[in-house]
């Protein structure tokens, strides 16, 4: 099998059979080089190999739940005296604080966007 392309016109991807357009690359139509080609004969459509996108872009970033350990709440507990369920909540409320600043400093517009719908999907299930 061919290579696949993508066509692009103003930053979006023409999505599958040119039907609509998509900011991602992973929603993204896959077309033959001549096709993609041909659509670039037009001012402002570009083409490109699909393999030029996937290999620039890092790893999807996911946000991940963070865990609190049995040590982390024993510490946090002889710290500061807290009860059990007082050192799990704590820890975890810091633990999750991090985790979305991480989150929002690193994940693209499009992994945010998936990480909310997820999340919406979560609660009406």
């Amino acid at each position: 099998m061919s290579t696949p392309w993508v066509i692009r016109k103003n930053g979006m991807f023409y999505r599958a059979g040119s039907m609509g357009y998509t900011s991602s690359v992973y929603e993204a139509g896959h077309f033959t080089e001549a096709t993609a080609k041909r659509h670039a004969e037009t001012r402002g459509i570009y083409a490109h190999p699909l393999e030029k996108f996937l290999n620039d872009k890092p790893d999807r970033v996911r946000f991940e739940e963070p865990t609190v350990t049995a040590d982390e709440v024993s510490a946090y507990r002889e710290d500061t005296g807290a009860s059990m369920w007082e050192a799990k909540a704590e820890l975890r409320r810091r633990k999750m604080g991090a985790a979305f600043e991480k989150f929002r400093a690193e994940a693209s517009l499009e992994d945010k966007v998936e990480f909310l719908l997820d999340r919406i999907e979560e609660r009406e299930t």
